[in-house]
């Protein structure tokens, strides 16, 4: 078993508990949220959004994303290949966002730095071979090479 793989897979079940936190935090304290949001953008002279209404689609985004970061990762722990593809495409996201945030560094650098390393890692050959390989119970838990050693 490659330790990168759990630590990818860890790295998303975290992802998914921040995005679920997150996303109940705003339905909770919608009215504070709310006014947050309105000091904020009266400081760049925008004052006709009605953030109130869209706060429960942004919770919705959120739990969303945070269902495909929880899926995503249990996929990887049990080497679905489909898993491996939507945790590319995850990066691809980090690496989007990363790049529309780049004027706030810490969060496009640390997005940009997400990016290149699931996308990077998930897609080389040898982690690849992991999740296309068909392996018994008694090759995860005993390696590959246990045949004729156990009678």
């Amino acid at each position: 078993m490659k330790v990168g793989i759990t630590l990818v897979a860890v790295f998303m079940l975290t992802m998914f508990s921040l995005s679920a936190f997150t996303s109940v935090t705003v339905l909770i304290a919608k009215q504070d949220f709310a006014d947050a949001f309105r000091e904020e953008t009266e400081r760049y002279g925008i004052d006709s959004i009605k953030i109130e209404e869209i706060i429960p689609y942004v919770a919705g985004i959120g739990f969303l994303f945070s269902l495909i970061y929880l899926l995503t990762g249990i996929g990887l722990i049990v080497r679905n290949e489909l898993s491996r593809k939507v945790g590319i495409g995850i990066g691809i996201l980090h690496g989007i966002y990363g790049l529309l945030t780049l004027y706030i560094p810490e969060i496009g650098g640390l997005n940009l730095a997400i990016s290149i390393a699931l996308i990077y890692y998930l897609t080389r050959k040898d982690v690849k071979e992991e999740f296309v390989q068909v392996t018994s119970i008694e090759e995860r838990v005993l390696g590959k090479d246990w045949e004729g050693k156990i009678n």
